[in-house]
This record gives structure tokens, sequence and C-alpha cells, in this order.
């Protein structure tokens, strides 16, 4: 009755093992590269964060780039591309520019459209485009001031020439009169 068994049962679940056992791994890795990502892209804002506070805009600036390129489509990134725009708006920053903060504003509205910040940018864009126009209405005031004083200065330089020229034909007048 009794042959000798064929082994074949015991690797039959072996196999499997093995190929469950890779398949954790790989995605284990996979799930471990995210989280230092996510970890990497948290350090880059915080220490961004830093930076604004010293007013060394510069460091943040760059600090922000690196975690919007390791985020360039997902949530931390729309943060970081958000306070970029900040930077480039904050009366602090000497190299203040409103055209690039508008551009900013405009990346995150058009990468991240499901983003809360998306509609805060665009708040964001409405009152830089009335500062623009305020400006520009400033300068062309500023210009019309000048053209007027400098037509002011002619109009008084005229007036003391015709003064002088009133007071000479009044001497003049005078030393015709009898005495």
């Amino acid at each position: 009755m009794g042959g000798k068994r064929a082994r074949k049962g015991k690797r039959l679940f072996l196999y499997p093992s093995c190929i469950l056992a890779i398949f954790l791994l790989l995605t284990g890795c996979a799930l471990t590269s995210d989280l230092k990502k996510i970890w990497q892209g948290q350090g880059h804002l915080k220490t961004a964060e830093k930076f604004v506070v010293r007013g060394d805009y510069e460091k943040a600036l760059k600090e922000y780039e690196a975690a919007s390129r390791l985020f360039p489509k997902v949530t931390p990134g729309d943060r970081a591309v958000f306070n970029m725009g900040l930077i480039w708006t904050h009366p602090d920053n000497p190299k203040r520019d409103c055209k690039k903060s508008a551009m900013y504003f405009q990346q995150v509205i058009r990468d991240f459209p499901d983003s809360r910040l998306s509609k805060e940018a665009r708040i964001w864009i409405y009152a830089i485009d009335e500062l623009i126009s305020c400006e520009s209405k400033i300068k062309t005031l500023e210009k019309s001031v000048d053209c007027l004083k400098k037509k002011l200065e002619k109009n008084q330089r005229m007036i003391d020439t015709l003064k002088e020229i009133d007071i000479g034909v009044e001497e003049k007048k005078r030393e015709c009169l009898p005495r």
C-alpha cells in the first residue's frame, strides 16, 4: 500500500509566497519613496517660511522652487507656488515685482484648478491688476504735473519779464513828465 509519496505539494505554496513577498517589497519601496518625497517637500516649505520671517526672500524663493519641483501638480506644490507669488508682492522685498507675482498666481490657477489656493490666487490677481492700473494712472498724473509745473515756470518768467517792461515804461513816463 504504501509507495513513496511525491513531494510536489510542499512547493505549491512556496512560489506564490515568493511572488507575494516580491510584490510587497516593491510596493513598500514605492510607498517609502513617496513618504520620503513628501517629507522633503515639507522640509523645503518649513525652511522657506523661516527665510521669509528673516527677510531673506531670495533663499525662500529657492526653497519654494525646490518644493514645487518635487510636487509639480499635487498639493504641497500649490502652496509653494502660491507663496512664491506672495514673496514677489511682499512690501519689504527690495526686488518686488507685481508682474512676476501675477505670473505665479496664474500658475496656481492653471496647474492646481481644484486647490483652495486657486480661489485666493484669483483674488490676488485682481488686486495686482488694480494695483498696476493705479500705478499706471499715478505715472500719467505725475507726467501731467511735471508738464504743468514747466508751463507754470514759463508763465512765471513771462510775468516777471512783463513786470520789468511795465516798470521800465513807468520810469520813462516819469522822466517825460514835467517837474
